[in-house]
């Protein structure tokens, strides 16, 4: 009766997140496979059943009936294993285990009792035909997302080598192509920064974030007061600017154009800027 009682009292046990060192990936990989087995194992038994009601005159209904239960107890023990991850219900999920075995071994001896009756049947050989050809065209299948999943992780491979080939092209010339935000100065996006960093034999360790990075503020200010200008009458940017820390030894000489306006979307600019020696710039 305190099993009972009890049988929706979590506080004996912690959420399985907390057990454990779990990362994000191991989790979900069990919650979304528990939930998908839920669905799959609820649209079974609920066809099955639907089956059996317009098809009174079934050969074994009782073993029919046997199969919704069971297919339906099995979901529902996965949906409970999902949602232990957060709600540790660990006394409903073991009746419910023990409930999804007795039917199951209810389920078994039925079917291996009327199982000489159902090999007898005419149409048995016909529907063992039938699951071979699915199992066939499921084999199949399987054979083509596979050969598909290897086709994308090439193609992924390829274009990760072919982002790192331009990197190293690109900053190896000390230069870097960027994107950036026209109002707040946050860059979008760069190609090549550290890669010319390294080039130029500076000892940057920093994500390329934003202007400031590179600029002091003075400089950041009038980058962006130009960039609006720009964006605006949709006109190309050629400047440069004392690199910060480096004033002395190395320039940024940048161009830039507007990118297409997207509705919503903040207005910024794209273009290549390069590190320039100071006396090649003077020069």
């Amino acid at each position: 009766m305190n099993f009972f009682q009890r049988l929706f009292d979590t506080s004996d046990y912690p959420a399985r997140w907390t057990c454990g060192n779990w990362s994000a990936f191991e989790g979900w990989l069990h919650i979304v496979s528990d939930l998908l087995i839920f669905c799959a194992y609820t649209a079974i038994p609920t066809a099955l059943a639907l089956l059996m009601l317009r098809r009174r005159a079934a050969a074994f209904p009782i073993i029919a009936w046997l199969f919704v239960a069971f297919i339906l107890c099995c979901g529902f023990t996965h949906a409970i294993e999902a949602s232990i991850f957060w709600w540790p219900a660990y006394r409903l999920s073991g009746l419910m285990k023990a409930i999804t075995a007795v039917v199951s071994l209810a389920t078994a001896v039925a079917t291996i009792r009327a199982l000489p009756e159902a090999i007898a049947l005419p149409s048995v050989r016909r529907i063992n035909a039938d699951l071979t050809a699915a199992l066939e065209r499921e084999k199949a299948l399987s054979e083509q997302i596979t050969a598909a999943h290897a086709t994308l992780e090439q193609r992924t491979s390829a274009l990760a080598v072919r982002e790192r080939r331009m990197r190293e092209a690109v900053g190896s010339a000390k230069a870097c192509a960027v994107r950036w935000d026209v109002e707040t100065g946050e860059v979008l996006w760069e190609l090549g920064f550290a890669e010319a960093m390294r080039s130029a034999g500076l000892d940057w360790h920093s994500e390329f974030k934003h202007w400031n990075l590179l600029l002091d503020a003075a400089a950041v200010e009038s980058l962006l007061k130009k960039s609006r200008h720009h964006a605006t009458e949709g006109t190309v940017i050629h400047t440069r600017y004392d690199l910060l820390g480096h004033e002395d030894t190395w320039d940024v000489r940048m161009t830039a154009t507007p990118d297409a306006v997207i509705k919503g979307q903040p207005a910024t600019m794209s273009g290549l800027l390069g590190l320039v020696p100071s006396a090649d710039s003077r020069a």
